[in-house]
């Protein structure tokens, strides 16, 4: 059928023809089968993008109660993704696909999100109208779905009318409320794994709404003692119970809290972060939870989460912060040194084979020779407050 498809002309009879047969299963079978396989979905997608709106509408349907498989299916989450770029009709789109594959409840959606963080078809489903075709969303085997999406894009400017920023931002304000009520529900579970982080991070940046109950929830995370070591600890009841390592430990979950900190993502083009409208915020409501630790937050491998406080402009307890670091500053300087010398070189060397800053998270040290900054050194000085920080070479 895709063969066929592929040799006959958009607007022709034969065209026609085939089109009615494919809505024609009254089952809609036929559509759900294609949906599962990898030239049936390349071509359900060449169909959603050539149809006209009463095609797409019946295009549809039959998908019904199948939505959430096809999110992660290797195949099946291209079509949805198709629907979302090529469908005018948001609202029919978001009432059809948002309620299957995030629920209508919060713990739906946790689920639902927490499923994305291991699912990798899942993820780009959620965060495609977030974050666009970035990498990140399309790693190395979803290029080919990436590709279909190029060419849906290609043919929808003759076939859709509206705007696709149009389009996209109309259904994330569909898909917000029930993606920020989900972190809410599962930020325990999404600090604990990278592609977890990634689904916080990007919903906390991107979705439209108030976020404030899920910057706490995620935030709650990041209290108690970085220093207690994770582990395997027995109940009364003589049953095992792990304990994940502190937010703080983790390479990802450190960058969670200091991305959330900075309050937007880094442009590569300005050199500077572009922060999200209305401000997150995250600093005020992170510091009383971890303020009897700062010291520890310093002086461990999530430091540059401390370093980020003190250059928020919207952070209110800077004053408070820079008294306590002042006060403990041989620590700070003790750990700076410890961060140095050897570890330094193994730093440069373990960058170097295996890419750069790619190495050791997204600032290119191994965890634990972030210390005290990693290789910024806190000094004493007048100027901001107390603290200066120098740039790392």
């Amino acid at each position: 059928m895709y063969q066929y498809f592929r040799n006959v002309t958009p607007g022709s009879h034969e065209y026609n023809e085939f089109l009615e047969l494919v809505k024609g299963d009254e089952e809609g079978d036929l559509l759900k089968n294609m949906a599962f396989t990898k030239n049936g979905a390349h071509l359900v997608c060449l169909l959603f993008a050539n149809g006209t709106a009463k095609d797409r509408k019946q295009l549809l349907k039959p998908y019904k109660d199948t939505f959430l498989m096809m999110s992660g299916d290797p195949y099946g989450y291209v079509i949805i993704l198709t629907t979302m770029d090529v469908i005018d009709d948001t609202k029919m789109t978001a009432k059809a696909i948002f309620p299957e594959i995030l629920g209508d409840t919060d713990e739906q959606a946790a689920e639902s999100l927490m499923a994305a963080a291991s699912n990798p078809h899942a993820r780009a489903t959620l965060l495609y109208l977030l974050e666009g075709a970035t990498k990140s969303v399309f790693p190395g085997p979803l290029q080919e779905g990436l590709e279909i999406l190029k060419e849906v894009h290609e043919i929808r400017k003759t076939t859709s009318k509206k705007d696709g920023e149009v389009r996209a931002k109309e259904l994330v304000a569909a898909m917000s409320p029930q993606l920020i009520a989900g972190v809410k529900a599962a930020a325990e579970v999404l600090v604990n794994d990278s592609f977890g982080c990634q689904l916080a991070t990007e919903i906390m940046f991107s979705a439209i709404g108030d976020k404030t109950a899920a910057l706490e929830a995620i935030a709650a995370t990041a209290a108690g003692n970085p220093e207690v070591e994770a582990g395997v600890t027995k109940t009364l009841e003589d049953t095992a119970t792990e304990t994940p390592p502190h937010v703080s430990r983790t390479p990802h979950g450190g960058r969670l809290i200091k991305s959330l900190i900075a309050g937007g993502k880094f442009d590569k083009a300005s050199g500077s972060v572009v922060k999200v409208d209305p401000p997150l915020g995250f600093a005020d409501i992170l510091y009383p939870l971890v303020e009897e630790h700062v010291v520890a937050w310093a002086t461990g491998p999530s430091s540059f989460v401390i370093l980020n406080m003190l250059e928020s402009e919207d952070f209110g307890d800077k004053k408070k912060l820079q008294a306590t670091l002042k006060k403990n500053k041989a620590a700070l300087e003790k750990a700076a040194g410890g961060a140095g010398g050897d570890g330094k070189k193994k730093g440069a060397e373990n960058g170097k084979k295996k890419g750069g800053a790619a190495a050791g998270g997204e600032d290119g040290w191994e965890p634990g020779q972030q210390a005290a900054f990693g290789e910024a050194t806190v000094k004493t000085c007048t100027r901001r407050g107390g603290y200066e920080v120098k740039e790392r070479t």
